[in-house]
């Protein structure tokens, strides 16, 4: 069943929040969102640019500050391969919010470029600089919660993410694991998808750990889903009508073609899953036996063993 927010359980009766925002900065998809922001220049809102968003997300920030004078706010941005620290309101000297995002932002940009041009060709980073670190990000934002937690400076934490990147089927299961280390310290993963395509995994997230899943058809109006649904603190959000999922897709994606499977083959050191059979697993370099064939049972058979077991 899925899990419920009116279970106040490590939570205060306030409606004081610490939200960690997990904001998708992945330039490599933003310059694909750029150049079909270009093709189409139609201007109804269906197209958002990587400045524009952070623009937004940084009026939400300071609507969540001024909501309640206990609240308080990290921002992360993560990308590829890295996830930094764009602002933290518990930091002094950070009264001017789009300042510090967009000055650390601006660095950490500029770190990634240059590691880019010094590591490997294009052509070999591509499929890995096309999705972003969500594993790492929200491993990140749980052991910063947790940490809080110890300091006795947390109340009400939940995480919001703000995704662009497509799923990464090599993230699966440190993501998976992340998720469910959510549920576990009952921390509510909030999930805001930029454009029509579905994220699986945050839609996994958001359910499992009992937080809301928008997916925003129009990115143009990202402020408004903000601070309409993703403002909404904890011990309110039993009393109102919160979004609901249309459904949520709990099949996994294949390592091999990232294509969504019903039944495959799961590597038993790494856990890597397959569509078909192989004989050497392409992430850990496993090697299976090719004469271990699964068995197959016939109707006869299989009636047999049921009723052996009963």
């Amino acid at each position: 069943s899925r899990p419920s927010c009116r279970q106040p359980c490590g939570r205060t009766l306030s409606d004081a929040s610490t939200v960690v925002i997990l904001l998708d900065v992945n330039p490599w998809t933003w310059h694909k969102l750029d150049e079909g922001r270009s093709s189409s220049a139609t201007g109804d809102g269906t197209t958002l640019s990587l400045q524009e968003c952070v623009e937004q997300v940084v009026a939400f920030v300071k609507a969540l500050l001024m909501l309640n004078g206990a609240n308080s706010v990290l921002l992360y941005g993560f990308s590829g391969d890295r996830c930094d620290v764009l602002y933290d309101s518990r930091e002094p000297d950070q009264s001017e919010v789009r300042t510090v995002v967009i000055s650390a932002l601006l660095r950490t940009q500029k770190e990634r470029s240059s590691e880019v041009s010094r590591g490997a060709p294009a052509s070999s980073r591509e499929g890995h600089l096309s999705s972003s670190a969500l594993d790492s990000a929200l491993t990140i934002a749980l052991c910063r919660i947790q940490r809080l937690k110890r300091e006795k400076i947390c109340s009400n934490p939940r995480v919001l993410c703000i995704q662009a990147s497509q799923d990464s089927p090599r993230q699966y299961v440190p993501t998976m694991n992340a998720i469910f280390a959510a549920q576990r310290a009952m921390v509510p993963i909030d999930v805001c998808v930029l454009g029509t395509a579905e994220s699986s995994l945050l839609q996994q997230a958001s359910f499992l750990s009992g937080g809301v899943y928008q997916n925003i058809a129009y990115p143009g109006g990202l402020l408004q889903y903000l601070i309409s649904v993703f403002a909404i603190d904890l011990y309110t959000r039993p009393n109102l009508h919160m979004p609901q999922p249309g459904g949520v897709d709990f099949r996994a994606s294949c390592f091999c073609h990232q294509k969504a499977v019903d039944v495959g083959f799961v590597c038993s050191v790494c856990l890597s899953i397959f569509c078909s059979r192989m004989a050497e697993c392409s992430t850990c370099g496993a090697k299976f036996n090719p004469t271990d064939e699964p068995k197959k049972l016939n109707e006869a058979a299989l009636l047999k063993e049921i009723h052996a077991a009963k």
